[in-house]
């Protein structure tokens, strides 16, 4: 029976593999955003992900801090604290199907499509963080532009229009980069493998805070419409006054016109 530690780190919005490899390793490949780069060290292995996730498997402590350096030209929108999540996988010949107990991953033999779908589903995992993080700082910020409107709208429409871009594009990189909503093709390979997936897929909640995550958002996307919306009716409250006004100096001039 053996023990393996597996640490995962978000680093940022986006690891730039391609420039990775080609400065690294001198050739070109293409990454898919759920494909991984392997890096195989003396007793352990690297999992990196586009989408800004950095995964070590049995990799000691200072090799983890090297390799995060060696990345660092290669983070789009880096943390300055990266996002970090552990877990233990246990290697045992004596059982015949994969297990989660207690926490800990148990597999029958080390099978490197097997580790594809942990680090990925981790890897989602840490991701989630990342952006919940990021959602829950939109709603904060959301609720200090809202204040005082619609008094001072005016001074806060780019505020408002940057958030409402902001959050369609964590939706749309959540469910299109991250893969949130589809499994990953490897899991077409073996049954075996999609029901690990299925397994990581309800240890780490993905699906419910999927569910949550996008009911935040969609409280931001009500929240902008509404004020779109005031913004629209004032501006035709604004508009039949000047309608209004224009008549009343017509009827000023007509008149003056006749009394002289």
């Amino acid at each position: 029976m053996k023990t393996l530690e597996l640490v995962a780190y978000n680093v940022g919005s986006e690891l730039l593999l391609e420039d990775y490899i080609k400065d690294k390793e001198h050739r070109y490949e293409k990454i898919r955003w759920t494909q991984p780069l392997i890096q195989k060290f003396d007793s352990g292995i690297l999992f990196a992900y586009n989408f800004g996730t950095l995964v070590f498997i049995n990799i000691s402590k200072d090799a983890v801090i090297k390799k995060i350096k060696e990345f660092k030209k290669y983070i789009r929108n880096p943390l300055k604290k990266p996002l970090k999540e552990e877990c233990l996988i246990e290697i045992n010949p004596n059982v015949k199907t994969y297990r989660i107990e207690f926490g800990k991953i148990i597999l029958p033999k080390e099978d490197q499509r097997a580790m594809k779908i942990i680090t990925f589903a981790i890897s989602q995992s840490v991701t989630l963080d990342y952006f919940e993080t990021i959602v829950d700082k939109i709603l904060d910020s959301l609720g200090e532009l809202m204040f005082g409107f619609p008094a001072k709208f005016r001074l806060k429409t780019k505020k408002i229009l940057k958030t409402l871009a902001e959050s369609m594009e964590i939706r749309h990189s959540v469910i299109s980069d991250l893969s949130i909503l589809d499994k990953p093709a490897i899991t077409w390979e073996s049954p075996k493998l999609e029901e690990l997936y299925d397994m990581l897929y309800t240890e780490y909640e993905l699906g419910e805070r999927f569910s949550k995550l996008e009911h935040k958002l969609q409280i931001i996307l009500e929240n902008c419409q509404t004020v779109f919306d005031v913004m629209s009716t004032r501006e035709l409250v604004i508009l039949e006054i000047l309608i209004v006004l224009l008549f009343v100096i017509d009827l000023v001039i007509i008149t003056l016109e006749y009394l002289i």
